[in-house]
């Protein structure tokens, strides 16, 4: 049983090997659960070197996902936190944590080490890593690069760059009709107002371009500034000519309206109110994504170059924080305040660093020392590990070097001004070229000064705090003491003891002084119980003959050491808590305590712990710099701080992105992404869906400022990505591949984009529910961004497709997200009075459609069609019998019958009754009246083409009507009653106007009266005004 155990975990083992050269997230979760369960059954597993492959193959993958872009070349002792890392992911955690489980192998030798860096290697060398690298491009990878002097001012030599800069060049490349030119005139329109057979569409037609261009336009020369130009001072004319260079502005202004969108960002009657708002970093997103797609970048290259890209926006956001607060607030009182604590804080710092060097010189030279005294003994390497970590290397910052600016030159950059004492104490060439080799205003010193003042506080290395860091490198240097004592013990177990020994007791006597002291100082401030407290711990310290007198065949003298050292330990650690509550309580008495003193000048029982309060110190020191930074930003540079602070959301949704998409990369460049059948191997709620889903959330959990990830809502972000991962299959078979495939690449990254702001992903930092939530929720800013997304996604697809009718749709739509988003931020109404952005957005509603239509026309009978639509749609006539009130151009066709009264100089007067068609055309006036909203219209008529239609019975006159357009002049007054849910009325009403007639070969006229009862169609023509 044993034997075929070995060989199932053998055959598992050289599977495993064989998948690492596959470098996937799939085949990475196969091959860590395999390895795990060589590790968990070593003891069945006959050969070593099969176990010590698993370990060193377990290792790389939990390294490479915890720390993608960290070096190869490192020391062993890199590895040693894994285990504290992971402990933070509790998918992994439970992977890894059991008893039966180790994933550290017994020695890390040579040669463990290479095959570890080899399974590394081929994790970094897999297509998708290619990601990291041009996320993590340029990123600094240690303190002595993200503190740099030298490396601040290069890059404050340089201006600020606004975001608004940024969107606009991220703007033009999103358009790609931009490179190819904008106008590109079809054939001319022929026959264009052929279709005006009434004079009356010919007069709306007339007046609707001469408003459209005369008038309208010019209120938004912003947007359509072709538009504006070539046409001021223009009347509009029918001619071919004139449409046609019409058409050719109005599509060059619309093919250019996404990438001036950023302008209106800079104007206050547009959307200067979000200039430095998240939307603003979310379109920057947008445009870069839909840009690079249409340039032809893969998916997998668009993603991180997107965050890099907005990475330095925010970067420059930042710079021009900082250059606002040097060149207007740097004689400030908030601004002293931050020169006097980093002042303070660049000394505590280097103090530390002293402490901690000269440690562990102590440590080197015990352990050097004592190899002298037993010369043949062999050095162990692992003593060396402990301390030999990047993150430690504080010389090169605090020390500079002969090229380079120390860190100590911080207040001066602060001040503006180099201190002539320090730069007098250099006296070389070089140092000459150090300062004055290159020019720097003291503006830009300033600037550079507050951008490492923030890094002070913020995060050094690998997500971590300085003071985190000098912590660190305490406990390094304790365990390191600890293993050196140790490993002398084991090789001298008789001196070391006797040494130790009487150096426990030397601690004891000089603690019970120090709480003796403690008490005499505090005792006039302490309450009875407090001093109480003090007694007994001086009891307790005074007397340790229940270990030490112990007999030493019950308790060896090794035992009776480890419980003094523990007793100690305890003692001080309570001596300690006590003093700390009286210092609260007396902040004033704080400074001269005797516990101060005996943790800076005594060796404590705890290795090291007196440094441990010069950290703590430094923390209180970082926060109270860290809140007169707020305080200064505020008060010198508020707007300044919306631009830096909104883009960091936008930093951690672009990072989580790249880090999915990197999550679903195949090795294979053929078949690129991983397929839902593939996933449903693994998502099967069990032990392979939790190591997969482990590994993708310690990627996410480096992000900046994330909480934890909750599983279910990772688990449906991946099937939901993985859905669309189809959508992005080649189509350069296909003849939609120049006009789909970009938007398929960046409409896929949008959606993901907005399923992470939508979906409950992640518990907030600091938060006290500890609920998943969406980071909508967490975020308030961030609500409308899903839907400003889709909107300006859709707005560059139509417009580099050439679907102006839709793109006018995606414009107003765009425009009134906009509008409300700048509402919810100033807790005001959308559209507030005196602003452009509400007008704008009734213009593109009111002409819109025409301006599309008239881009978009091909021919002469669309032009024609387009040009007619001016007049009301058919069914207009159910606006007055809807709408409260209605003006209007309006013609009637029917009939009516009435009474008509002739009058002439020369044949007399004569009345008679007559029946007629009537079509008249004129002005109608239309309103609701009663409870039951009846309709009835007003109406002014110019002409009626009916009158020369009319038979009139029983008249005197010998003469016949003339077929003349004289005899359709009749202005007239009608009352009508508009029928309900249909096109007729009845009406009555009354003309008067001249009457030609023929009469022996001669024409006359006489004057005419008709009164008349009708009824007929309503046929609005242009309505004018409704409410």
């Amino acid at each position: 049983m044993q034997t075929v155990r070995a060989l199932v975990l053998f055959l598992a083992s050289y599977l495993a090997a064989f998948s690492m050269n596959g470098q996937s997230l799939l085949q990475d979760t196969e091959t860590l659960l395999s390895d795990l369960n060589i590790l968990e059954h070593r003891d069945t597993v006959s050969s070593d070197s099969l176990v010590r492959e698993a370990s060193a193959r377990v290792l790389a993958i939990l390294y490479n996902y915890d720390n993608p872009a960290g070096p190869v070349s490192f020391q062993e002792a890199q590895l040693n936190g894994l285990s504290d890392i992971y402990n933070k992911n509790p998918m992994i955690r439970g992977l890894i944590e059991k008893d039966s489980i180790s994933i550290f192998p017994d020695q890390a030798d040579s040669l463990f080490t290479q095959r570890f860096k080899e399974n590394l290697y081929a994790l970094r060398g897999a297509p998708r890593h290619k990601m990291m690298n041009l996320l993590h491009a340029e990123t600094a990878v240690s303190p002595s690069s993200y503190l740099s002097v030298t490396n601040t001012l290069q890059r404050y030599s340089i201006p600020p760059v606004k975001n608004t800069t940024s969107l606009r060049l991220a703007a033009e490349g999103s358009n790609r009709n931009v490179s190819r030119g904008i106008v590109d005139a079809p054939a001319i329109i022929e026959g264009l107002f052929e279709f005006v057979l009434r004079r009356a569409q010919q007069e709306v037609a007339v007046n609707f371009m001469e408003k459209l261009v005369g008038k309208e336009v010019r209120d938004f020369g912003e947007i359509f500034p072709t538009v504006v130009n070539t046409f001021t001072g223009h009347d509009f004319t029918y001619s071919s000519s004139f449409l046609e260079r019409l058409r050719q502005a109005f599509y060059e202004d619309l093919q250019l309206l996404s990438i001036r969108l950023p302008n209106l960002m800079l104007q206050a009657e547009y959307f200067q109110a979000l200039q430095d708002d998240p939307i603003s970093y979310n379109l920057l997103v947008v445009y870069s994504m839909a840009g690079m797609a249409q340039n032809g970048y893969a998916l997998d290259e668009i993603l991180p170059i997107t965050s890099r890209y907005l990475y330095d926006s925010y970067g420059e956001a930042k710079k021009e924080v900082n250059f606002q607060l040097a060149g207007a607030a740097y004689n400030s009182p908030e601004y002293l305040e931050v020169i006097a604590s980093t002042e303070d804080i660049v000394n505590n710092l280097s103090d530390i660093y002293i402490k901690l060097d000269s440690a562990e010189n102590d440590i080197r030279n015990s352990i050097n020392g004592f190899l002298e005294a037993f010369p043949g003994l062999p050095r162990d390497p692992a003593l060396d590990n402990y301390l030999n970590k990047e993150e430690y290397d504080f010389m090169a910052i605090l020390g500079g070097s002969n090229n380079e600016y120390d860190l100590s030159m911080l207040p001066q950059l602060l001040r503006g001004e180099l201190d002539s004492a320090y730069v007098l104490n250099y006296n070389t060439i070089e140092d000459y070229d150090k300062f004055f080799g290159q020019e720097h205003t003291p503006e830009q010193w300033r600037a550079a000064g507050l951008e490492l003042a923030r890094n002070l506080n913020g995060d050094w290395y690998a997500q971590t705090p300085i003071d985190e860091i000098l912590r660190n490198w305490q406990k390094s240097l304790a365990a390191n003491k600890l293993a050196a004592e140790q490993w002398m013990n084991a090789n001298d177990p008789q001196g070391a003891l006797r040494q130790a020994i009487a150096k426990a007791e030397a601690s004891r006597l000089q603690l019970q002084d120090t709480i003796s002291a403690t008490y005499a100082y505090w005792q006039p401030v302490l309450s009875r119980n407090d001093g109480l407290a003090l007694q007994l711990l001086d009891s307790i310290a005074s007397d340790f003959s229940d270990i030490m007198e112990q007999p030493s065949f019950l308790l060896p003298r090794e035992k009776k050491l480890e419980l003094s050292k523990e007793r100690l330990v305890e003692i001080e650690k309570r001596l300690v808590t006590l003093n700390d509550k009286f210092s609260r309580n007396h902040p004033d008495m704080r400074d001269e305590s005797p516990v101060l003193g005996y943790l800076l000048d005594r060796e404590p029982v705890t290795p090291y712990s007196d440094i441990i309060v010069m950290i703590d110190g430094l923390s209180e020191k970082l926060r109270t710099l860290q809140a007169q930074l707020n305080a200064l930003d505020t008060k010198g540079a508020p707007l300044e701080i919306k631009g830096r602070d909104n883009a960091e959301p936008l930093l951690q949704l672009t990072e989580i992105l790249t880090q999915l998409v990197y999550s679903l990369r195949s090795d294979n460049d053929a078949n690129p992404w991983l397929t839902r059948e593939q996933l449903n191997t693994i998502f099967d709620g069990g032990i392979r869906q939790q190591a997969f889903l482990g590994l993708m959330t310690q990627r996410l959990l480096n992000i900046r400022d994330v909480g934890r990830f909750s599983p279910d809502g990772m688990a449906q972000l991946v099937e939901l990505t993985v859905r669309d991962l189809p959508s992005l299959a080649d189509t350069s078979t296909t003849a939609q591949m120049d006009s789909l495939a970009f938007y398929r690449k960046a409409s896929f990254a949008v959606n993901a984009f907005n399923r992470i702001l939508q979906l409950p992903l992640m518990v907030s930092p600091g938060s006290a529910t500890r609920q998943f939530e969406p980071l909508t929720a967490q975020y308030p800013q961030l609500s409308s961004m899903p839907e400003v997304t889709g909107q300006a996604m859709d707005l560059i697809y139509y417009i580099n497709v050439k679907d102006h009718r839709h793109a006018v749709s995606s414009v107003i739509r765009l425009f009134s997200s906009l509008d409300t988003a700048i509402a919810q931020l100033s807790g005001l109404s959308a559209g507030v009075p005196g602003a452009k952005r509400k007008p704008v957005i009734q213009f593109f509603r009111d002409y819109g459609d025409f301006i599309a239509g008239l881009i978009d026309a091909q021919e002469g009978d669309e032009v024609k069609g387009l040009v007619n639509g001016i007049a009301d749609p058919p069914g207009s006539s159910r606006t007055k019998r809807r709408e409260d009130m209605s003006v209007g151009l309006n013609a009637y066709l029917g009939g009516n019958f009435g009474f008509e009264s002739w009058d002439g100089d020369e044949m007399g007067t004569d009345d008679f009754l007559s029946m007629a068609p009537t079509i008249p055309i004129g002005i109608s006036i239309s309103s609701l009246f009663g409870k039951k909203r009846r309709s009835f219209s007003a109406f002014l008529s110019f002409l009626d083409l009916g009158a020369l239609l009319s038979y009139r019975g029983g008249t005197s006159f010998d003469a016949e009507s003339v077929f003349t357009f004289k005899n359709i002049f009749k202005p007239g007054v009608q009352l009508h009653w508009n029928l309900k849910d249909t096109p007729f009325y009845l009406g009555m009403g009354g003309h008067y106007g001249p009457q030609y007639l023929e009469t022996n070969g001669s024409q006359i006229s006489v004057r005419s009266f008709r009164g008349f009862l009708a009824f007929g169609i309503d046929v609005p023509i242009k309505t004018l005004y409704q409410k």
